[in-house]
């Protein structure tokens, strides 16, 4: 057998932004988060008050971020129009919604490891069923 040699390259660098939007009106959060995820990789939605959202955008880099705001601050709807700007580390201070946002993305990492070890292990018990009927011997389940 030939022995290949696979390097193992990091995955780009991307920052968790957040970008509040004021200015929606009464547009429903489905419909905001509808509008949101069409122009970035929106990561969750915190609502802000009665008229802003909080969005929370994974970027690669600053041009990507820009598209992002220069997108959100083009859209209106029913007459308003979105004001969207870039929070700043202290203007995030005291708020856990990132924080909530981290743990939910930790733990649905952790569901789906789980869910794929479980198909992996339901996998390894049919094969060895299946090669202990090839080699005639009695299997648990004949039991």
């Amino acid at each position: 057998m030939e022995s290949i040699h696979l390097p193992i390259c990091p995955q780009p660098h991307s920052d968790i932004v957040t970008i509040q939007i004021k200015g929606i009106g009464l547009t429903t959060l489905p419909a905001v988060q509808y509008i949101c995820r069409s122009v970035g990789a929106l990561e969750g939605l915190s609502m802000d008050g009665k008229d802003a959202v909080k969005a929370f955008y994974r970027v690669k880099n600053h041009s990507k971020l820009r598209k992002i705001l220069t997108r959100l601050n083009n859209t209106v709807i029913n007459s308003h129009r979105w004001s969207a700007t870039v929070l700043s580390d202290k203007e995030e201070d005291g708020d856990n919604s990132k924080l909530v946002l981290q743990l939910n993305n930790r733990v649905a990492d952790l569901w789906s490891h789980l869910m794929t070890q479980k198909m992996w292990l339901e996998d390894l018990e049919y094969l060895h069923m299946g090669i202990l009927h090839l080699q005639g011997l009695p299997t648990n389940a004949d039991s």
